[in-house]
């Protein structure tokens, strides 16, 4: 047999023999935690430890986080043999301040349809707002025409809640105004596990609901709930937020790094975290970068024996005359005057 016999016997094998499956846990309201990185990291370890102890050869797994709110976990199995029941370990990891939804999809059997069909269950997490939420959720009983309508509801509902967390109060309430306004919507209210809605709704926006209220009292009552948006949000949480930033921004001063880049590393819109950071800092977002660079510039200017050009490329600017400008509107000299007068 040659080596491509051999590699299509292998390939034939692996196909034959393995499926995959991918799970997504998703977890609802990070931003009341503190010491978000730590809870990451436990949930992570838990999960780890659950599987290396169902680790066998019938059984490899791989787990890592797309972001703070989304921890993948990759499963090969071997086919015919029993799947894993996450029911009692997804329990045993929820949180006081937080709650994990677990989503599923089918078997596959390659690794690249295992990926695709991941993609598919990201683009539908919003489901959890309204049915199984802080349990497992199959993906696949929704992905039919009849559906539809169950994911718009379920995709405003997430849209609202984000806009609340990030204090948008008017497209918080553009939402809810989406949501009243639709008859068809009134219709899936009347059918959905309400059960499911509630917890949602409390735990990422603080807001309860009677399960009693008809649709226009529910929507009413999301409505009035926008005047809590800017008192309801810890301001430890912001502040921790906040500390975590600027621990980042004097690590990556020297990047290119903005207002937008550092937003989607952690997953809030750019108006929000320009609002909370001028707010902890007393210095718009811009001005805190620069005055950074301008401090390191300093040490540079007065320490090494590096060019002007050549600091300011260092510390973040590609043009010198930019950074001779902003070094002169913060030290009201110019970097060959802050030499000089530095000199002894």
């Amino acid at each position: 047999m040659n080596i491509d016999e051999y590699k299509e016997n292998v390939i034939n094998i692996d196909e034959d023999i393995y499926l995959y499956k991918s799970y997504l846990f998703l977890i609802d309201g990070l931003y009341n935690v503190k010491d978000k990185s730590l809870v990451c990291k436990n949930i992570l370890n838990s999960i780890r430890e659950f599987m290396y102890d169902r680790l066998n050869n019938n059984i490899r797994f791989a787990t890592y986080y797309v972001n703070p709110e989304n921890l993948v976990l990759i499963v090969r199995y071997i086919k015919d043999k029993i799947e894993i029941d996450f029911s009692k370990k997804l329990s045993s990891i929820q949180g006081e301040n937080y709650s994990i939804t677990l989503f599923s999809d089918c078997n596959y059997n390659s690794i690249f349809d295992c990926y695709i069909g991941l993609k598919q269950i990201q683009e539908h997490t919003y489901i959890r707002t309204i049915h199984n939420f802080r349990k497992l959720v199959d993906i696949n009983n929704y992905l039919n025409e009849s559906k539809k309508d169950y994911l718009q509801f379920s995709n405003y509902i997430l849209k609202l809640s984000q806009y609340y967390i990030e204090k948008e109060e008017l497209l918080y309430k553009k939402y809810v105004h989406k949501i009243s306004d639709s008859l068809t919507l009134k219709n899936i209210y009347n059918n959905i596990n309400k059960n499911s809605l509630n917890e949602f709704l409390d735990i990422s926006i603080g807001f309860k609901f009677d399960f009693n209220y008809d649709f226009p009292m529910f929507t009413n009552a999301l409505l009035k709930h926008s005047s809590t948006i800017f008192s309801k949000i810890p301001k430890t949480v912001n502040d921790s937020l906040i500390d975590e930033i600027i621990k980042y921004i004097k690590l990556n001063y020297m990047n290119e790094i903005g207002v937008s880049t550092i937003a989607s590393l952690y997953n809030i819109t750019p108006n929000y975290l320009s609002k909370i950071f001028h707010e902890k800092s007393g210095l718009k977002f811009i001005d805190y970068i620069t005055t950074i660079r301008i401090k390191e510039s300093k040490k540079l200017l007065i320490f090494s024996s590096l060019s002007i050009k050549d600091i300011s490329e260092k510390v973040g600017y590609h043009s010198y005359r930019h950074f001779s400008k902003q070094f002169l509107k913060i030290e009201g000299v110019t970097p060959s005057e802050f030499i000089k007068s530095n000199q002894k």
